[in-house]
């Protein structure tokens, strides 16, 4: 979480502590985040990391945070910012998709290197039976075309 801050006194450490909670009915997740720095400027912003565990997909969570004077995030703090409906500190987490069992839907490896597609699988196969016909056609059409440059060679000789 970026959190901007206004007006603080530069070379004077403070830590901003917060909290994720809620946005469905406002209560605490327990997932917290804290950062002390010393800013340089009145105005700027600092970084709050919050590290989600499992469990929490599909929720909306909301930032709560608050600044305190000092190094550690306790006492009373000089800023609040506790805002439930704010979207800008709102983060949406989504569900993890399930990763395929087996890649393109196919069946698993047959143990010669190939795979067995399902009669859906939109990925295209190799190493399939090609029709006799085509082998046929195939090489019909590569003996015509030495018969004719062999006939031309005759022809000009």
């Amino acid at each position: 979480d970026t959190v901007a801050y206004h007006d603080l006194i530069p070379g004077t450490q403070y830590t901003v502590a917060g909290e994720l909670m809620r946005a469905s009915d406002s209560t605490g997740t327990g997932i917290t985040g804290s950062t002390t720095f010393t800013p340089t400027t009145a105005d700027d912003t600092v970084t709050v990391t919050f590290t989600v565990p499992s469990g929490f997909a599909g929720q909306s969570l909301v930032a709560f945070q608050s600044l305190y004077t000092g190094n550690t995030g306790t006492g009373t703090p000089i800023a609040v910012h506790q805002d439930i409906n704010d979207t800008a500190q709102t983060v949406t987490l989504e569900h993890k998709p399930k990763r395929p069992e087996h890649p393109g839907g196919g069946k698993p490896h047959t143990g010669n290197g190939t795979t067995q597609p399902d009669a859906g699988s939109i990925l295209a196969q190799t190493g399939g039976a090609v029709p006799i016909a085509l082998t046929g056609a195939g090489v019909l059409a590569l003996l015509a075309g030495v018969i004719m440059v062999a006939m031309r060679r005759r022809t000009r000789g």
